[in-house]
């Protein structure tokens, strides 16, 4: 896991350079000065085995199967996010704190089992969809929703829709009221509010860095097409563009993170 975690962070800085063509203007004190290429000395392969970035190109060059396979595959998943608009990766971020990670559960089903209780699907980047919800047909079995709404400061249910949308033998089965909302949310660890779009914005940043790993995903597009790929090919040219969409979620995370004082001390 350490390799992983330092390959992504050498080739965010790879990313950010060569975007800008190698080219970064520095003041010494304040802005990050990045040489026009990182070395790799290695990168660790889906079947966990650490590979010398030599082994990796002189088998691509031989032809060896698994790593042709791993290339391709690679290649045409980093092409899928690359293929996205770049609106759609300066949306994915919210000025308000990611709040809710372990407070925030379906309001319907309280119990939901695991630690990412919420299916998260990347063309509705801001909806939690409860898999039970979906499971029995309900029409809003995702949140937030026009009825349980949140603005970026948490739902906090009405009386009224909280008597509307559960029943005694709901309030019998899992012990909580149905005739008020008693102001909690009953997950691992009590919350005061659903902070449904804090727990959307703690959901991208995993599956970004993560789960779907799209961020590097992308940098490896990038790393493979400018070095395995001659000049003038497909994957030379979506290289390119990996490494904009990777500098743009890089850029964009961290002005959420940091705030705008930080980007403008770092970057033109």
């Amino acid at each position: 896991m350490r390799h992983h975690a330092a390959f992504i962070l050498c080739l965010a800085a790879v990313c950010l350079t060569v975007f800008d063509g190698g080219q970064v203007v520095a003041e010494a004190s304040k802005r990050v000065v990045l040489p026009a290429e990182l070395s790799l000395p290695a990168m660790t392969s889906p079947d966990g085995v650490l590979r010398t970035w030599a082994e990796i190109q002189s088998k691509f060059k031989a032809g060896d199967p698994y790593i042709r396979r791993w290339v391709s595959r690679t290649m045409i998943s980093a092409k899928g996010w690359a293929d996205r608009p770049d609106s759609y990766y300066l949306g994915l971020f919210r000025p308000e704190s990611p709040f809710g990670r372990y407070t925030t559960r379906c309001p319907i089903h309280p119990h939901m089992p695991g630690w990412l209780p919420f299916d998260w699907d990347p063309d509705h980047p801001w909806r939690l969809t409860c898999p039970l919800c979906k499971k029995e047909g309900r029409k809003l079995y995702y949140y937030p929703n026009e009825l349980y709404r949140d603005d970026g400061k948490g739902c906090r249910p009405t009386d009224d829709l909280w008597r509307k949308t559960h029943t005694p033998e709901w309030s019998a089965k899992h012990k909580i009221p149905w005739q008020k909302w008693d102001g909690r949310t009953h997950a691992g660890h009590d919350g005061f509010a659903y902070f449904f779009l804090g727990y959307a914005q703690f959901r991208i940043f995993w599956e970004l860095n993560w789960r779907r790993d799209i961020l590097g995903t992308l940098c490896r597009g990038y790393v493979f097409g400018t070095r395995l790929y001659p000049a003038g090919s497909d994957e030379r040219k979506l290289a390119a563009v990996c490494a904009r969409k990777a500098r743009i979620i890089m850029v964009t995370m961290a002005r959420a993170i940091m705030g705008d004082p930080y980007l403008r001390d770092v970057l033109d």
